[in-house]
């Protein structure tokens, strides 16, 4: 048997060993219910014997204490990465793990460090949020530790995101429902928020829309001052009102516009509306309440902790279970709703 078995054992070897399925290897060492304690016990012995400690620790196969898994996030300050982090926690108490977090600001340099400790702490998973899909540390995690990209989809790595295309979409579709006819869109120059928003004007084959850029990024509260500067550096209380819409690619930058309007006097929403993406807390409490795309963040934290799961205990999962969109909703407040 042992020599029949690759270098690095499988959820196959065990189920051989033990005479049973792949799946109910997979449901006993992810703690599943449906499997009796004598059983799981039985598999996890199985699969310490040949040596699946590689692959999952020591701890969970024994069923030893709580697991750790860590996330790693490019800020603790947005809002939104907040929310996210709690939902983890709070899943992750159900299901007995800690959660470490990590943040790297945004910088490959801060994920190469942060990468090597949890290798070296051997954490059981890892939830990522990478600077890019090209970074070399991320790449370096996901090849040694079971890790799985939230918030974000790539059908290269295991991931669960949000469509912040169809996102932009909705806020288009929004705007032009409201009669507007001219938007600033804020954020990065390359934003899938605002192909989405484009895609929609080009799907109704809209004539006269008016679109311009105000190119502005940042992971945290520093971006609402940034765009509030630029937008009154940019434009007065006459320039601004070529626009009478404004998306933020996140609340962050749809609350930095919402203030300069209020520096400049324009009446939000009858002069210019404004709509940011997420749906933070900030979002929820602005004055005016601000219009914002939401992401279903309890799906998608039960859908990530699932297929963390499944990478943790060695499971072959096909492509088209290794990444998921999700779809977001658009939450109407006060500063783009008019009433009747």
């Amino acid at each position: 048997m042992a020599s029949a078995m690759s270098a690095r054992p499988t959820i196959a070897d065990i189920a051989r060993e033990c005479g049973v399925s792949q799946s109910t290897v997979s449901r006993a060492l992810r703690d599943h219910p449906s499997i009796s304690e004598a059983r799981k016990r039985s598999i996890r012995t199985a699969a310490e014997n040949l040596g699946f400690e590689s692959r999952i620790s020591a701890r969970t196969l024994r069923g030893e204490g709580s697991k750790l898994v860590a996330c790693v996030v490019p800020s603790l300050s947005h809002p939104f990465m907040s929310c996210l982090i709690e939902r983890l926690e709070a899943e992750g108490a159900l299901q007995g793990y800690h959660l470490m977090v990590a943040n790297s600001g945004g910088s490959p340099n801060a994920e190469k460090t942060i990468v090597k400790g949890l290798i070296a702490r051997q954490v059981d998973g890892v939830f990522f949020i990478p600077s890019s899909f090209e970074s070399s540390a991320f790449r370096l995690c996901g090849s040694v530790l079971p890790t799985v990209v939230v918030t974000l989809q790539s059908p290269e790595w295991p991931s669960i995101g949000t469509s912040h295309e169809e996102g932009g979409r909705l806020v288009a579709e929004h705007f032009m429902e409201s009669g507007r006819t001219s938007c600033l869109l804020i954020g990065p120059h390359d934003d899938e928020k605002f192909r989405g928003f484009d895609a929609y004007l080009d799907s109704r084959k809209v004539a006269g829309f008016r679109v311009e850029r105000l190119v502005a990024d940042g992971w945290d509260e520093g971006l609402t001052a940034t765009v509030q500067a630029n937008l009154l550096e940019n434009y007065d209380a006459r320039s601004i009102r070529r626009f009478d819409c404004i998306f933020g690619n996140n609340d962050l930058a749809a609350l930095g516009a919402l203030h300069a309007l209020q520096d400049l006097g324009i009446a939000v929403p009858a002069g210019i509306a404004v709509c940011g993406f997420d749906d933070s807390p900030w979002a929820r409490v602005s004055r005016p309440a601000l219009s914002s795309v939401a992401q279903p963040v309890s799906l998608m934290v039960r859908s990530a902790f699932a297929l963390l799961q499944r990478l943790m205990t060695g499971e072959t999962i096909p492509p088209g279970e290794r990444s998921y969109s999700l779809k977001p909703h658009l939450v109407v407040r006060d500063s783009t709703y008019l009433g009747k």
